[in-house]
């Protein structure tokens, strides 16, 4: 489902909720902390919190197997950012790692 701009009307963004911008998990004590892949750290798990970006945009990160819920782990930042998804690794452009939230996972990726 399409949503509502991040930060321009040329941008949508597909999330967990499914709709609107990024929603607090009330069954949780817990925050999460929602950061673009690109400042993510290396070997720590997260979980695909929002895609961002226009429809060309996304249909690439979606193609690539990369969707809203999935987890991965980076294994190498820079230009492209190496992940882990499952047993694949995926290379991201920078640009690309910019437009996908992450919540970091408190349990290691498998």
């Amino acid at each position: 489902m399409f949503t509502g701009p991040r930060a321009s009307t040329a941008r949508s963004s597909v999330t967990e909720a499914g709709v609107g911008e990024h929603s607090l998990n009330m069954s949780s004590p817990q925050i999460e902390r929602i950061i673009p892949l690109s400042d993510l750290s290396k070997n720590i798990p997260a979980k695909i919190h929002a895609l961002n970006g226009d429809k060309d945009q996304m249909d690439l990160l979606s193609a690539m197997g990369l969707s809203v819920g999935s987890t991965i782990e980076v294994k190498r930042k820079g230009d492209p950012t190496i992940v882990v998804r499952g047993a694949t690794r995926i290379g991201v452009m920078r640009a690309l790692a910019k437009l996908i939230d992450v919540s970091v996972c408190d349990e290691p990726s498998r």
